[in-house]
């Protein structure tokens, strides 16, 4: 990953979560980056602010291709997560 993740704020509006990242550097967000930022941010955030989440679906509002992606598609499917 190329920079790093300065700051990472969950904001909950109605029943649905959004979260905003402020990086250090510009990073392109392609599948491998995508699959960085679940693994190493998104999953210990949850576990640590909002745990019930991950046992609830959720939802990606994005327009991102990265759900095409093997890796990113393993790592949503070891955590039970659809798409």
């Amino acid at each position: 990953m190329s920079g790093r993740i300065e700051e990472l704020q969950l904001m909950k509006r109605g029943n649905e979560l959004f979260w905003s990242v402020i990086f250090s550097m510009r990073a392109t967000v392609n599948a491998q980056f995508y699959w960085l930022f679940l693994m190493h941010y998104m999953r210990r955030t949850f576990l640590s602010i909002r745990p019930a989440l991950l046992d609830n679906a959720l939802y990606f509002p994005d327009n991102a291709t990265a759900y095409t992606a093997a890796p990113t598609r393993n790592i949503l499917q070891r955590w039970e997560w659809k798409f």
